[in-house]
């Protein structure tokens, strides 16, 4: 019991300080974080990018990918596989 007394005695001696570096502590966070929470977010953009398929598999999961991908993006047609072509 004696170490519980002496602990809250030197816990009031030191209070001052205490309250102090959590107002410190305190002013320095809120520096950091209310900047950046005022900033306006970045939004995404949905964009749209030319691609190009060369369908040797010609499977049905192949046909179902390039479905997919000719919904979200713009499908592009070249003549032949060359690599001077593409």
């Amino acid at each position: 019991m004696q170490v519980f007394r002496v602990y809250f005695k030197v816990l009031k001696k030191y209070l001052s300080q205490w309250v102090l570096f959590i107002g410190i502590f305190s002013v320095v966070l809120l520096m950091f974080i209310v900047p950046n929470s005022v900033k306006e977010q970045i939004s995404f953009s949905n964009k749209k990018c030319s691609f190009a398929v060369f369908d040797y598999d010609n499977s049905e999961a192949s046909k179902g990918i390039l479905e997919y991908m000719s919904k979200k993006h713009k499908l592009k047609s070249i003549e032949n596989d060359s690599t001077e072509v593409m």
